[in-house]
């Protein structure tokens, strides 16, 4: 269902006409254009009915979908860990309010001093602080990263722009697999793209430029995002 419903949300839909003499019609669930004709709500404390009754600390809402669900512990408490916040989402949160994350695009953790942001289905080592606000800032951590992924991740164009490109469902796995881009890839692929458009032959060199990689960092999947 998360996957169906995510290509509605990156493609559009077709809604076909009974009048057949008519064309199709294109729905698409967010606007993508630079009008950014969208209604974005942050909730708080919203109790939700499944199986059982659950509140999850905030959701974010694009156009009254249920996209992003955060969890926050608190950093004084030392019975509770960010990882708990990890744990309500994925086991308690998934098991009983199962349709609210139909339309989960990725889920965010924070302690207040530790934020980082996964997809529902990834393991907890997997889930990453959004680092920088933007391509040429400093890298923050710790305390700093709050506002780092508000002002970087959540920054409505940047959010748009990794809702429809930047999150990949494999074809075919026997696992239940969401890949959500890194900061590094993300801002990785965005500079790649826009160099290659912009030396496009026949106006440019034809040279896109040459992209570094450390073992390990998801070279693969920039690529991916950047295709």
């Amino acid at each position: 269902s998360n996957k169906a419903i995510h290509q509605i949300l990156s493609d559009g839909m077709t809604f076909k006409r009974e009048d057949r003499s008519q064309k199709d019609l294109l729905v698409e669930l967010i606007d993508y254009s630079e009008d950014n004709k969208n209604i974005y709500k942050f909730v708080t404390q919203l109790p939700i009915e499944g199986t059982e009754k659950r509140i999850p600390d905030g959701v974010l809402y694009i156009n009254g979908l249920p996209l992003v669900v955060f969890e926050f512990k608190s950093a004084t408490q030392e019975n509770t860990t960010i990882h708990d916040a990890y744990t309500q989402l994925t086991v308690r949160y998934r098991r009983d309010i199962p349709e609210l994350f139909k339309y989960n695009v990725f889920c965010v953790i924070s302690d207040g001093v530790n934020t980082k942001a996964g997809s529902l289905f990834a393991p907890y080592e997997f889930f990453y602080a959004w680092r920088r606000i933007d391509a040429t800032t400093q890298e923050t951590d710790d305390i700093g990263s709050m506002i780092t992924m508000v002002k970087g991740l959540f920054n409505q164009d940047r959010l748009r722009e990794v809702i429809r490109h930047f999150i990949y469902f494999p074809d075919s796995s026997k696992k239940e697999e969401k890949i959500v881009c890194r900061y590094p890839q993300y801002y990785a692929a965005t500079k790649l793209y826009e160099n290659i458009r912009k030396t496009q032959k026949p106006e440019g060199s034809g040279k896109g430029g040459t992209y570094f990689g450390a073992t390990g960092s998801g070279k693969s999947f920039t690529m991916l995002f950047l295709t």
